[in-house]
């Protein structure tokens, strides 16, 4: 059932904002400027629109405390009395930032006195407000880009002067002055899994384990109109399942200026984006923007040459990105399917989120070790047990058993000992369900009652398991027909014999263990649980060997489970064009300046087999069908610790039909180091688009093959795998290489973590 507001669509723009967002239970609000609330238009919309209001400026230490002990609370005052007469919330920003200080702060020599005075200013500060401030941003920032506190000049003010000890005392000191506020952290560039994602984690859960009164997390959500947001839903809920609210508190999408309906229709995504990701997540609180229309944004004047950045014009009308945060709020919050899941891609702890929407949350615990080994892909983690004693379990049943289900996972078996368990749920007596491997094949049983002498209806595959790779596999449990089966890489087996009914549980549910003892040996991911029968397409969607697809329609994001969006080096910039079905502003146009790299860590394993997927357009500005410039030009590479691992790109020859794509792979991570490459036999056209397709084979074969438009291109015999792999914090480069950038379109980038065979590659060709 999906929770949300009963409103016609067609009647949605005569409904505000804040009252879609009542109904899908959760606050809209935008940051407001105290001396523009009497203007007609600018009062009238905050008033009508919002349900949570954010000072932007003028709670900041410089306006409400400029000379130590004298406070001016004038500014400040009026935007709580605006929304108390509207009955609307206020969210406090900001009471501990290392920037908006007045100069006495930093005159103040002595730490001791530093400290006396931080305490002061955030006592005075929340106890002139009383309950009139619902929510505090009690600090503001205090992570560098790398996840770690602050240290370089002024931005390491607080640390520096007091350390790490400032955070939670300010956390405190703020509890002490009115224990019924909401408390939270705000930070930006935590969006998705990064580095300072982590950090602020680790931090935060440090800071619950000290019992600091810490209630939420903020996340800023500063973004360009190409972003895509592919992570956000599940870093909200990896926050939440520390038991903390999560909230958008400072959303905005900027541009280059001037504006366009393409660059509006991208923004529109964006915010639509944003606000999903947060109804997504049940402890989502609010969805914050940072100012709601383009006259007084603040970010023309930050990033000069950018701005349109809001959810109306200068004039205050609306925006499709305002009809996008509607059209979002008026779906509500999404039923949950799955009703339990757990990505298990924890870099660390002993904590599993629960990765679903269910508003009911199954975090699992696990044993210390277990989470944070290597995962699928360089940098995301997985669950690792080692037969014996490892497991992660929820604290009560995270689906129901007398019913139909699917039970989906990917598992990578490290021996083929025993009866290994790699998901089941408790019992009274013995486990409702138990998925595993015995005698080198997986199964799947359901005793006929919660007994110990009840017989146990087991299925078991015909496919052997395979030890040391990654395999998808899952179980399906139709109790209308009595009927269960199992899927092996995406591949279904034939249903087993009629069972009689399963039987209600209520027990735990166990990650790589049982009720009975029984444990995993190797490593487990993307575990989940559907409360109905999987379709055999929507379980081959679940096991597709895809571990990153960036499509570039509109935006930079990776539409795979892995969330590793891209984006332009430094922020740059991005031309569109055309795609290769004619579709306007769905490929990217390189003109050799522009440096796209994937985030989130290197999206492939190249000691491992892998496909690489992409269509390009060389630019041909003068029609002669030859590549524009002089040099050869990379379409894909990637980082290793020196060089790249693999190149493929378009090597210009002594003339037009010399030119050739090829794909090559140095022999050592060196400087210098040969390339073993396989070329195209027919030239390189420019000017149209081309479909190239690379396949290292690390199997049998070990096998380079280059595809050109479907058909094969070349082969040759692939190089030994590197002693050091690349570095997991690595990206790979689109369109960008030392060796020389590449000028055209680009289009559909696809990794796969294995080799696709000829079939499949002629599916990606006629796409």
């Amino acid at each position: 059932m999906i929770v949300g507001p009963v409103v016609d669509p067609a009647a949605a723009t005569a409904v505000s904002l804040r009252q879609l967002a009542a109904a899908a239970d959760v606050s809209v609000g935008s940051a407001v400027r105290a001396v523009r609330l009497d203007e007609p238009d600018y009062g009238h919309w905050v008033g009508e629109q919002l349900s949570t209001l954010t000072a932007e400026n003028e709670l900041k230490w410089d306006q409400v405390e400029p000379a130590q002990g004298q406070f001016t609370f004038t500014n400040a005052d009026k935007i709580v009395q605006f929304a108390l007469d509207h009955g609307q919330m206020v969210r406090g920003h900001t009471l501990v930032w290392h920037s908006a200080l007045p100069s006495w702060v930093g005159a103040i020599g002595d730490n001791t006195q530093l400290e006396a005075a931080l305490e002061n200013h955030i006592t005075s500060v929340v106890s002139h407000f009383g309950t009139g401030v619902d929510v505090w941003d009690v600090v503001n920032e205090p992570l560098d880009d790398n996840g770690y506190l602050r240290t370089s000049g002024t931005e390491g003010f607080w640390n520096n002067r007091l350390g790490a000890a400032y955070i939670a005392n300010s956390f405190h000191w703020a509890h002490a002055a009115n224990p019924s506020a909401r408390l939270y952290l705000n930070e930006y560039g935590i969006e998705s899994d990064s580095a300072k994602a982590r950090g602020l984690y680790e931090l935060v859960k440090g800071l619950l384990a000290q019992g600091v009164p810490i209630h939420g997390v903020g996340f800023q959500t500063h973004k360009l109109e190409t972003t895509r947001l592919s992570g956000l839903a599940d870093t909200l809920r990896r926050f939440a399942d520390l038991g903390l609210d999560v909230a958008i508190t400072e959303l905005d999408v900027r541009m280059l200026l001037p504006a366009d309906a393409d660059k509006l229709a991208r923004q529109a995504s964006v915010y639509g984006w944003a606000t999903a990701a947060c109804l997504a997540v049940p402890r989502c609180v609010s969805v914050t923007t940072w100012g709601f229309t383009d006259r007084y944004s603040w970010i023309p004047a930050a990033y000069p040459g950018w701005g349109a950045a809001t959810m109306t014009d200068a004039s205050y009308v609306e925006k499709p990105a305002y009809v996008a945060v509607q059209q979002a709020l008026l779906a509500g919050r999404p039923a949950p399917d799955p009703v339990a899941a757990w990505r298990l891609d924890e870099p660390s702890g002993t904590m599993a989120t629960d990765a679903s929407s269910s508003p009911v949350r199954h975090p699992a615990q696990a044993q210390p070790g277990n989470l944070g080994n290597p995962g699928r892909e360089p940098y995301l983690k997985a669950f690792k047990g080692n037969g014996s004693d490892s497991s992660a379990a929820t604290a009560s049943s995270a689906m129901r058993t007398d019913v139909s289900f699917t039970v989906s996972a990917w598992v990578n078996m490290a021996s083929l000992a025993g009866d290994q368990v790699i998901a089941s749920q408790e019992g009274v007596n013995v486990g409702a369900f138990t998925f595993g491997h015995t005698g080198g094949h997986y199964y799947f049983a359901i005793p006929a009652a919660d007994s110990t002498s009840a017989t146990e209806q087991r299925l078991v595959s015909v496919a052997p398991v395979v030890t040391g790779e990654w395999v998808h596999v899952a179980a399906v449990w139709n109790r209308g027909w009595g009927h269960a089966q199992l899927f092996i890489n995406g591949v279904g087996e034939n249903a087993g014999p009629l069972w009689s009914n399963s039987w209600a549980s209520t027990g735990a549910f166990h990650i790589g263990a049982s009720q009975a003892g029984r444990h995993f040996h190797g490593s487990i991911s993307d575990l989940r649980v559907y409360q109905h029968v999987l379709e055999a397409s929507e379980i081959a969607v679940l096991a597709s060997p895809l571990v990153g697809r960036w499509t570039f329609d509109g935006h930079t994001g990776d539409e795979s489970w892995f969330h590793r969006d891209a984006a332009a080096r430094n922020n740059s910039p991005l031309l569109w064009t055309a795609d290769r079905h004619g579709q306007a502003g769905n490929a990217i146009n390189l003109a050799g300046a522009q440096l796209i790299d994937t985030r989130g860590g290197l999206p492939v394993l190249v000691d491992r087999s892998y496909t690489l997927s992409v269509w390009v357009k060389l630019a041909d500005t003068d029609g002669d069908g030859r590549a524009d410039a002089t040099g050869d030009q990379v379409v894909l590479a990637a980082d290793g610790n020196n060089i790249s691992p693999l190149y493929l790109r378009f090597k210009r020859g002594a003339n037009a039909a010399a030119d050739r794509w090829a794909f090559s792979i140095p022999v050592s991570d060196t400087g210098g180091a040969a390339q073993i490459a396989v070329t195209s036999i027919q030239p390189a056209t420019a000017g149209v688009w081309t479909h190239l397709l690379a396949v290292c084979d690390r199997g049998s074969a070990q096998q380079m093959r280059l595809f050109v438009d479907g058909a094969v291109a070349a082969t040759g015999s692939a190089p030994g795998v590197w002693p050091s792999p690349p570095p997991e914090t690595g990206a790979l480069h689109i369109g960008a290489s030392s060796t020389g950038n590449l000028i055209g379109a680009v289009d559909d980038v696809q990794v796969y973590q294995r080799a696709l065979s000829a079939a499949e590659i002629a599916v990606l060709y006629t796409q």
